[in-house]
């Protein structure tokens, strides 16, 4: 649209409202000629009783306002407890065993309970989780709470710190095993006989003459060679000859 329609338009639209205002002053200035009513009378007179008909039909339409509150609540808490009810379900299908527990019952009442012994009320999957924690890694939980960390963090740092504990124990375990073994092997070696005792074990002394026996250093094999030092070592030992 043109600059020069938009100034038409407005135009018309002015000489619109001022032909109505005319009219209307020519109809006023009848009336008070002739004697009739003012036509701005009947004008007010049929927008007071659109009005009041308006008034009337937001008053029936309130009165049903309470009945139509008291159903949406109604349906609001039926929703809440159906929602309820299938939160519960998913959590004890989760967390079955607990119930199978009067201990873990009782300490989990405790956990939910926000005047409990335990740091105020914890959320009823973090409390579950608590429950499988050692006791030391469950007070330091419930201690980290009381200091101000979320629940979530608490419980990462209780995990936490049981996993050191473990590793430290089989660190612990390892070790005393490693030292049992090495005991065991001392042992072992302790109550074997000497080489020397294994070869002359058994060995009696003759004086029937022998056949000279080669010396040590007619043999070419060293184990040879040191088998015949320890038999000429007995010998000696025992009063013989070299």
């Amino acid at each position: 649209m043109g600059l020069a329609d938009r100034i038409g338009e407005w135009h018309r639209n002015d000489y619109s409202g001022k032909r109505k205002e005319i009219e209307r002053l020519r109809e006023l200035y009848s009336a008070m000629v002739d004697g009739s009513a003012d036509p701005r009378v009947g004008e007010l007179e049929k927008e007071l009783n659109e009005l009041r008909g308006q008034h009337e039909k937001a008053q029936e339409e309130a009165k049903s306002w309470p009945e139509r509150y008291e159903t949406l609540q109604g349906q609001y808490k039926d929703f809440m407890q159906a929602r309820a009810r299938e939160d519960a379900d998913r959590f004890w299908d989760k967390h079955g065993s607990i119930k199978e527990d009067p201990a873990k019952v009782e300490k989990f009442g405790q956990l939910l309970d926000p005047n409990g012994p335990f740091g105020g009320e914890w959320d009823a999957y973090r409390a579950a989780e608590l429950l499988e924690l050692s006791e030391e890694s469950f007070r330091t939980a419930v201690e980290a709470k009381r200091e101000g960390a979320p629940e979530k963090t608490a419980i990462k740092l209780a995990k936490a710190e049981e996993l050191i504990e473990r590793a430290h124990a089989a660190l612990q375990e390892r070790a005393a095993a490693e030292a049992s073994a090495v005991e065991e092997i001392a042992k072992k070696k302790a109550v074997e006989p000497r080489p020397a005792a294994r070869i002359t074990s058994g060995a009696e002394r003759t004086t029937v003459p022998r056949a000279a026996s080669p010396s040590a250093m007619d043999s070419q094999d060293l184990d040879e060679r040191r088998l015949f030092a320890v038999r000429r070592a007995m010998r000696v030992h025992n009063g013989g000859k070299r």
